[in-house]
């Protein structure tokens, strides 16, 4: 791990006490190394964080979500994806996990957490896509 000078000492990154001010920019530099290999590099953030899909799996927030979420099922960092975001209680699809679903498993320690979102990300994927067709079919028998 490499070393950084946060205030006037240098300090290991994997060291940083989680009171120091520089803890969360600690870990962020940590995730760095990554971060370079993360699929959604030049992906739309706009994929990633989304409003609020208002329960509609038709809306283009939800058509972004389930993009953000299929693109990260190929990910290769997915697992350190999903261990940072439960870390840091991020917003937004991370390692293929919406903050709806991180949640859910935030009674789990974060190892178990983030086997558990990788295990159910292909069921959870299938779900949106169905909710999806769903609205797509209702919709054209309305028409």
């Amino acid at each position: 791990m490499r070393s950084r000078p946060l205030g006037d000492q240098p300090v290991r990154l994997d060291s940083v006490p989680p009171d120091h001010p520089g803890a969360l920019l600690a870990r962020w530099v940590a995730a760095s190394e990554w971060l370079s290999r993360a699929a959604c590099g030049d992906a739309d953030p706009g994929w990633f964080f989304v409003e609020s899909t208002k329960g509609d799996p038709e809306s283009l927030a939800s058509k972004r979500l389930l993009a953000g979420m299929e693109l990260c099922a190929t990910c290769e960092v997915r697992r350190e994806c999903l261990d940072s975001a439960i870390e840091m209680e991020s917003d937004g699809v991370w390692g293929g996990s919406t903050e709806h679903d991180r949640a859910r498993v935030s009674h789990l320690p974060r190892a178990e957490a983030v086997a558990e979102l990788e295990r159910t990300l292909p069921e959870r994927l299938e779900l949106r896509r169905a909710s999806q067709l769903r609205a797509r079919r209702a919709a054209k028998t309305r028409k």
